[in-house]
């Protein structure tokens, strides 16, 4: 039997022949394998969105899994594009998060954009990997690029000061560099100047002094209640207190929550605070309560605050947040800026929130009226601010109804915890 092939050729016409055989030609596949897919086809470019959800996702889980993914998707990205950028700065403070700053330079090292505001991060990202690595003079060689742009930003102000006190060894971190940095800042919006205590020794969260005059008028102030917790015997928690016993707005109820270990400390460490009629101490460890509800109840003030033991507070700080709010009565609660340093005043440049603004909004200056609710009442408002977070970036913005108070100015210097330490049980309890 002949096949259809054969018959094909001879009852067909030559021209309808050579037609079927390009036809034919053109539809079989190579014995290989499947036809060979189109120049592309199978790579999944990744998005900005992609990469900013899975950074938010590795910082709200701390997850190594996510950092994984992340890398993954960097090299799969186009280089230079700002999915992959982002993606390399995700990492990269992820790394220095970690104490990896070899790591985390890798992968800023030698990228580039032509996105002015993607390369700007890039520049910041470097400096603070080679400030990490007490590679100051090198910091400084892309920080001054950067600041022959823009003279005035906080950010980049304490990132030079803190390269500047890289240099200063003999007096060791934070002492002229970032003193002067912090006083430009502070003198650019009017507020005082921050000096040494003690002259013969560097300059430093337990030898820090600002003077300014009392918040006028005295008598007629509204009286603010400020709420701290002294969770443990910290070595430096009365120096956060003794800087709210010296804030210019006089008018202050200090409510301070101790277990029996944390007034003992207190105790010996600064009993001169308990000179101060000002001073309430609450033993905390008596009562089955929460700790914020008890301060609550003590209350007698028109506004209340938090504020961190171990963190330092500008003398001007409530006066600057209970001003704002007796300026405009519609406000529910005012925020103040804060930025993490050391002991030593060195800036902590590990974190989740964008590492370009160092200065940011502090949950926990967080004031409020107290009205007439219940404490309990107004310490589930003053926890749902503390908890307050974007869902996208991890950085805490203030919520609606709340005025941050001079956003550029860090009245707080919050003391950093180690990455072990800083997690989000810890931070909403602080």
């Amino acid at each position: 039997m002949k096949s259809v092939r054969e018959i094909a050729k001879r009852v067909l016409p030559e021209r309808a022949v050579s037609l079927i055989r390009e036809i034919r030609r053109s539809t079989v596949r190579p014995a290989s394998g499947p036809s060979a897919a189109p120049i592309g086809f199978g790579r999944s470019e990744p998005t900005r969105d992609i990469m900013i959800a899975l950074e938010s996702r590795l910082w709200s889980t701390r997850n190594p899994h996510y950092a994984d993914r992340l890398a993954r998707l960097v090299r799969s990205a186009s280089n230079g594009s700002e999915a992959h950028v982002r993606g390399v700065l995700a990492l990269a403070r992820w790394y220095l998060y970690l104490d990896k700053s070899d790591a985390a330079w890798r992968y800023v090292e030698t990228v580039h954009t032509s996105d002015p505001i993607l390369e700007v991060e890039l520049d910041l990202m470097r400096a603070d990997c080679l400030c990490h690595q007490r590679e100051g003079q090198r910091a400084l060689s892309i920080l001054s690029k950067l600041a022959r742009r823009n003279k005035t930003d906080p950010n980049l102000i304490l990132r030079i000061g803190y390269a500047v006190s890289l240099l200063n060894t003999p007096d060791g971190p934070g002492s002229s560099g970032m003193s002067d940095a912090l006083n430009t800042v502070y003198g650019n919006d009017g507020f005082g100047l921050i000096r040494r205590t003690l002259t013969s020794f560097p300059i430093g969260m337990a030898n820090i002094s600002c003077d300014v005059a009392d918040a006028e008028p005295k008598e007629s102030l509204p009286r603010v209640s400020v709420i701290t917790r002294v969770r443990e015997p910290f070595s430096d928690s009365h120096v956060g207190i003794s800087s709210l016993v010296n804030q210019s707005w006089r008018q202050l109820e200090l409510l301070i929550l101790a277990n029996a270990d944390g007034r003992d400390y207190l105790v010996a460490a600064a009993p001169a605070l308990f000179e101060d009629k000002r001073v309430v101490l609450l033993d905390e460890s008596r009562e089955n309560e929460d700790w914020l509800t008890l301060a609550l109840r003590r209350a007698t003030g028109e506004l209340a605050t938090t504020h961190c033991a171990r963190s330092w507070a500008h003398p001007q700080r409530v006066e600057a947040q209970a001003s704002a709010m007796l300026a405009d009565p519609t406000l529910q609660g005012t925020i103040s800026s804060h930025v993490c340093v050391d002991s030593n005043l060195a800036l902590h440049l590990t974190g989740h929130t964008s590492r370009r603004g160092l200065v940011s909004p502090d949950p926990h200056s967080t004031m409020l009226r107290v009205g007439p609710g219940s404490p309990d009442e107004l310490a589930v408002r003053f926890r749902s601010v503390h908890s307050h977070n974007s869902s996208t970036s991890g950085r805490f913005r203030p919520p609606d109804g709340f005025a941050p108070v001079n956003r550029v100015v860090p009245l707080t210097l919050s003391r950093a915890e180690p990455a072990a330490h800083s997690t989000a049980d810890e931070t909403a309890t602080r």
